[in-house]
């Protein structure tokens, strides 16, 4: 059963997010997250098919100190086209963030089994927040604009928590 590390963020930015996520759900558009997640806004930092829980948990514990209260800025808007286009709200890699990416990687690497998707690698992981998916061509534009409409063209976001979910379940196991 898959597994994620993730990192959840101030109230401000939760309910950014979520409003933008509402507004989409209104109009009945890309409300995949608004639906299927049912989870707060979050960056994901590591996702494996395989995991042992115990040593999961116990490293994540051992890193919170390092994640909790890192600032992030939100300035960029993008879109992944692997796979179902996917709008993101991207915050500018900060050295303190992407050294949290490797050493966590790191250590997973030593008791979890096959990444989701090989874009968690660190020298190919791009932080972002999941806005949007299954987005059409012809709607990526229209996305961008509602985008900048909703969403402030900076934010500076904090990471309150870091946390171990269940895919299937969209389960958080355990939050730090």
């Amino acid at each position: 059963m898959p597994y994620s590390v993730v990192l959840h963020l101030d109230k401000t930015t939760d309910d950014l997010v979520t409003a933008f996520w509402d507004e989409l759900a209104k109009k009945d558009r890309s409300n995949f997250y608004y639906i299927y997640a049912k989870r707060r806004p979050h960056i994901t930092l590591l996702s494996y098919w395989q995991t042992d829980l115990k040593r999961a948990l116990e490293t994540i514990e051992g890193y919170i100190h390092q994640a909790e209260n890192l600032e992030l800025l939100f300035e960029t808007t993008g879109i992944f086209l692997t796979g179902p286009a996917k709008l993101s709200w991207l915050p500018t890699p900060s050295l303190a963030l992407i050294r949290l990416h490797n050493q966590l990687f790191k250590r997973f690497q030593l008791f979890s089994s096959d990444l989701v998707i090989p874009f968690y690698q660190p020298e190919r992981w791009v932080p972002h927040l999941g806005l949007a998916i299954n987005l059409r061509d012809r709607e990526i534009l229209q996305f961008f604009v509602k985008t900048s409409l909703i969403l402030p063209q900076k934010h500076t976001a904090r990471i309150t928590k870091i946390s171990l979910e269940e895919h299937e379940s969209s389960q958080t196991l355990n939050t730090f």
